[in-house]
């Protein structure tokens, strides 16, 4: 059972292509609307600003490589 991220906690997300590689995070709620995008250069992104209690999505694109993972607050 995934371990649910409380309102205030950042949530670190790592990336293993190269670091100078364009990478593009995106956050999407349970009813398929964006609330958060942003992009980043390194191997590490961190998200500071959970949106409120839900299930959301975060999809990571780096190059032609495409991540999707589960997140729960």
């Amino acid at each position: 059972m995934p371990q649910p991220a409380a309102a205030g906690q950042t949530v670190k997300l790592i990336c293993t292509q190269k670091q100078n590689v364009k990478k593009n995070v995106e956050v999407v709620n349970a009813s398929g609307k964006t609330v958060f995008i942003d992009s980043f250069n390194k191997a590490v992104y961190t998200l500071k600003e959970l949106p409120t209690p839900g299930v959301y999505f975060v999809k990571i694109v780096a190059g032609n490589n495409v991540a999707t993972q589960k997140m729960v607050i």
